[in-house]
């Protein structure tokens, strides 16, 4: 069985995968540059939604600056980067749908001081609608791009893995969809993918290793 990584896979993750007897094609389908930005202190929270966020940050000349602000993120991967460089998260969660509630439920420790919500230029509405709704005071930095880097397969696969809605838009933009079985990362890139593909399973743990682990479950009897 042939599988398409649209994300660049680890040794062990590679290995892990041909000694199933897989052959793995991969490719990043998406590039994400970091951009120029400017930090305007104090932030009584800061929020982060990805590890490219986190590490276009950390790229600023004043990012330890930050480090006594409390921080919320999505994603556990960007959690530990964060923790990793001393900053302290005080909640993380796989979805930003499940932060919207998080912040809701005590709304009163977000409306007094200022939030910065580092991004990338293709963010999703979820967050920024909610801040909007609750006029929440929001710096919207954008410190990173999102670059689509498609190649064109010479023949075709039988699955593919997805890790972002932007990966499924640069597929799209050089592949019609077929009968592949399609892995995603989470629900957020899962219903970028369900109006393509007839069948689309969502990782239990939205990670890299969970989306391995969802092949291995679903093809390996």
């Amino acid at each position: 069985m042939k599988v398409l990584s649209t994300k660049c896979l680890t040794s062990a993750q590679q290995q892990r995968l041909q000694a199933l007897g897989f052959t793995l094609v991969q490719h990043n389908f998406i590039a994400t540059p970091p951009l120029p930005f400017a930090l305007s202190l104090p932030y009584e929270w800061l929020i982060f939604t990805s590890q490219n966020g986190v590490q276009s940050v950390l790229a600023h000349p004043q990012w330890q600056e930050l480090l006594s602000t409390p921080v919320l993120c999505v994603g556990v991967k960007t959690q530990q980067l964060l923790q990793s460089k001393g900053f302290k998260v005080c909640y993380a969660t796989d979805y930003a749908t499940d932060l919207v509630a998080y912040m809701r439920n005590d709304l009163s420790r977000y409306q007094e001081g200022r939030i910065a919500f580092f991004v990338g230029t293709h963010r999703l509405n979820t967050l920024p609608d909610f801040f909007a709704s609750e006029k929440l005071q929001v710096a919207e930095i954008t410190v990173y791009d999102t670059v689509f880097t498609p190649i064109t397969l010479a023949a075709p696969v039988d699955a593919i893995l997805f890790f972002s809605p932007s990966g499924v838009q640069s597929y799209l933009s050089t592949h019609t969809a077929a009968a592949e079985q399609v892995y995603c990362i989470g629900t957020t890139t899962a219903q970028a993918a369900t109006p393509h593909w007839a069948s689309v399973i969502v990782a239990t743990e939205p990670t890299v290793d969970g989306v391995l682990q969802a092949v291995v479950a679903s093809l390996i009897p």
